[in-house]
C-alpha cells in the first residue's frame, strides 16, 4: 500500500516532495476519518481489479486538509494500482456551505412558521415542505398540493385579486409576486397567508416553467390590525 511513483501535480497539491512520499504507506497521509473507507476501497480493488472512483481527504504537509477525487484500477499481474486524483477541495467547501445554508433556511422556516412551495407552472403540481402542510392543519404525509387545490382553498373574495396579481407577474407586467389572502384550513377556519414567489425557470419561448416561493402565516398580524382599526373607529365616533 505504498507510493511507488507520483507526478509533480500530486506533490504540489499536498506540499510534499516525491522523496517524502515514495515507499511511504498511502494510509499515513489520509485524514483519520477517511482511513477505514480508503482501506475498504483498496481491499475492493484487490479483489475485483475493477476501475473504481471514490473521494477522501489528505493531510497536507502544512497541516491543511484537501479533498481528492480518485479514479483507480488495479493490475493483478503487476500488483500495481494506477490512480488519477483531482483536487475537489473548493467544490466540497461549496457543497458544505450550501448544505449549511439549506439547514439554516429550514430552521428559519420552522421557527417562523413558513411554508416553502416549488410549483411546476405548466402542470400545476407543487412540492411543499412539512411546515406548509402543518400551517393549514394537515399532516405532511396526507397533504398533496396542486395549483387547483390551492385555488379551491382560497377565500372567494380573494380569488380574483390573487389571480390578477399572479397573471400580471408571470406575464412580466409587475416585477414581484407578493400577495395576501385567506386560505381555508383542514378544520374549516380561515388563515391569513402572505405569499412571495419568483419564477426560477422558463422554457425556450420564455414561458414560466418553475416557481419557488414561501407562505407565511400572518393571521396574528391581521388580527392585531383589525383590533387597531376597531379602536380607531371607536375614537372617531367619540370625538
Amino acid at each position: 500500500g505504498a507510493f511507488m511513483k507520483t507526478n509533480p501535480s500530486f506533490t504540489e497539491t499536498l506540499g510534499y516532495s516525491e522523496t517524502e512520499l515514495i515507499s511511504k504507506p498511502i494510509i499515513e497521509f489520509i485524514h483519520p476519518d477517511d482511513k477505514q473507507s480508503t482501506l475498504d476501497e483498496i481491499a475492493q480493488q484487490l479483489q475485483t481489479g475493477f476501475t473504481r472512483s471514490f473521494r477522501n481527504r489528505y493531510i497536507c504537509k502544512d497541516g491543511s486538509v484537501k479533498w481528492l477525487s480518485w479514479r483507480a484500477s488495479y493490475n493483478k499481474d503487476e500488483e500495481i494500482a494506477y490512480a488519477t486524483g483531482r483536487d475537489i477541495t473548493d467544490k466540497k467547501r461549496a457543497e458544505e456551505a450550501f448544505l449549511e445554508n439549506e439547514e439554516r433556511m429550514c430552521l428559519a422556516m420552522q421557527a417562523g412558521n413558513m411554508g416553502l412551495f416549488d410549483l411546476n407552472v405548466k402542470t400545476g403540481e407543487a412540492v411543499v415542505n412539512p411546515e406548509y402542510a402543518l400551517m393549514l392543519g394537515y399532516a405532511p404525509a396526507e397533504f398533496h398540493e396542486t395549483n387547483a387545490l390551492w385555488i379551491e382553498r382560497l377565500h372567494p373574495d380573494d380569488r380574483e385579486p390573487v389571480a390578477a396579481a399572479y397573471q400580471a407577474y408571470v406575464r412580466g407586467e409587475i416585477p414581484h409576486y407578493k400577495v395576501e389572502f385567506r386560505q381555508k384550513t383542514k378544520d374549516g377556519n380561515w388563515k391569513w397567508i402572505l405569499s412571495y414567489g419568483r419564477i426560477m425557470e422558463r422554457d425556450a419561448d420564455g414561458n414560466p416553467r418553475r416557481m419557488l416561493g414561501v407562505h407565511v402565516d400572518i393571521s396574528e398580524r391581521k388580527l392585531a390590525e383589525e383590533v387597531l382599526r376597531e379602536r380607531e373607529e371607536q375614537l372617531r365616533v367619540i370625538f
